[in-house]
């Protein structure tokens, strides 16, 4: 079968989501991923590479590492997962996605070799997200790109983007999340997030706890690894954060910079660009050169969609994919920093999730909650949103008098809020991206 349309392309990569999320979860390895990248010339090996994993800002600061590369003349390529709105975002080229026509041009030209690995490898058919790993690295052979950041999907030691051999692996921080796969203790999920750590490489780490940073040192003793941690080998200081961005200086080994402004909302956000920033400036023996003027231009025009995205006025809406108990601490914190009042919060969760710590975490800065559902379809499957009614009942638990609603779908929350809100109420959305990227479609077809 030939594939000849962008929709028969995403038809197809869908066909090979797992039919259980159980499926996928006792199948993670590394064997299929090498295969099918063998199968095609390994072709990530046809560029440098810098890997960004952790439990949250990852995408933040893959982002912002291509954005600064970029704007410093690179020709960059990224890797995200999972993607908003349209798979194309997987793959990007100085952050602009693949186009629809290349990318069904893609698919179908890997489409022979998955079915290779299907016929031959012991483990099964490659998944949904190692054939777009694959593609991505493709793409960027074929683009020839200066260099590839390349953002871990889950974990980091089985992780199909783990067959890179990165110059640099940064590790933004690690809290507990996806624990029936990774662990259910920090230490456990420290361990597997080092996993992406290489032989001769730089890491840097923006972690706090003393056994992540303990788990980290003892993988990079054992890769001859050199490892930076913010706080310690790079300060900084937020001088004042607003509903344009933050002010901060940073002083690391190599310079200072002051009053430097990043458009992306929340003091979350600083640490993720310090990462980008130091891992910019450890480019330099690679010969990458990167002037402060870049690093200025890049951070004050920076925009990555979904993350604290203000998308309307009057009412305020804003679009976070925070989807664990870390971001959304993170989240609340910046929320109430920001904007001094209580907010309407439209949730909705995906299955197995933190429920209960993320509604705790909202739960300084909501006067009332809108509770609904996503479709969009995941990698592990389509329909996997929590129900609406097993959240209310946490709310009940949590703050029995704080009231609620909860909406069958993200098109009726979307068109309640539209008829009901004040011009002068904040909406927040939040809890999961696949919610996010489902109401942002919604509200752009309206606008």
């Amino acid at each position: 079968m030939n594939i000849t349309t962008y929709s028969d392309a995403q038809t197809y990569l869908e066909s090979l989501i797992p039919h259980t999320q159980n499926k996928r979860l006792t199948n993670m390895r590394l064997e299929r991923i090498e295969h099918i990248l063998k199968l095609i010339n390994n072709p990530h090996h046809s560029f440098q590479s810098i890997h960004v994993g952790g439990t949250s800002g990852k995408g933040s600061t893959a982002y912002l590492i291509s954005r600064l590369l970029t704007t410093a003349g690179y020709k960059i390529g990224l890797h995200i997962s999972p993607h908003l709105q349209t798979v194309n975002e997987r793959m990007q080229i100085n952050n602009q996605p693949i186009s629809n026509q290349e990318f069904t041009d893609l698919v179908n030209w890997i489409k022979p070799y998955v079915d290779k690995v299907e016929e031959n490898n012991l483990y099964g058919t490659p998944s949904y997200f190692e054939v777009l790993v694959a593609l991505s690295f493709e793409y960027f052979k074929r683009k020839k790109v200066d260099l590839a950041v390349i953002e871990v999907g889950l974990g980091g030691t089985l992780d199909a983007t783990n067959v890179i051999n990165p110059l640099i692996a940064i590790i933004t921080n690690v809290s507990l999340d996806h624990i029936e796969i990774l662990g259910d203790t920090i230490e456990k999920i420290a361990e597997d997030k080092s996993g992406i750590i290489k032989n001769n490489s730089l890491v840097i780490t923006g972690a706090t706890q003393k056994t992540v940073i303990d788990s980290i040192k003892k993988k990079c003793f054992e890769k001859n690894a050199s490892l930076v941690i913010v706080d310690t080998d790079a300060r900084y200081q937020i001088k004042k954060s607003t509903i344009n961005g933050s002010l901060f200086d940073l002083q690391t080994n190599n310079c200072q910079y002051h009053d430097l402004k990043l458009s992306l909302l929340g003091r979350h956000q600083v640490k993720n660009a310090i990462c980008a920033i130091l891992a910019v400036e450890s480019l330099e023996k690679y010969q990458f050169t990167i002037d402060e003027k870049h690093i200025r231009r890049a951070f004050s025009t920076a925009f990555f969609a979904g993350r604290m995205e203000i998308v309307r006025h009057n009412p305020t809406i804003i679009l976070d994919g925070a989807h664990n108990p870390a971001k959304m601490n993170a989240l609340a914190e910046a929320m109430h920093e920001l904007f001094h009042q209580k907010v309407i919060v439209v949730i909705g969760f995906k299955q197995k999730k933190d429920s209960d710590g993320m509604i705790s975490a909202l739960l300084p800065i909501v006067h009332r909650f809108i509770i609904t559902t996503f479709s969009t379809m995941t990698d592990t499957g389509k329909n996997l949103s929590t129900h609406p009614l097993k959240i209310a009942k946490i709310v009940e638990k949590h703050a029995p008098s704080l009231p609620y609603i909860h909406m069958p779908t993200a098109t009726a929350a979307i068109e309640y809020i539209l008829k009901q809100s004040d011009p002068n109420d904040i909406i927040l959305i939040t809890g999961s991206l696949y919610l996010v990227g489902e109401i942002r479609s919604i509200l752009k077809n309206k606008s």
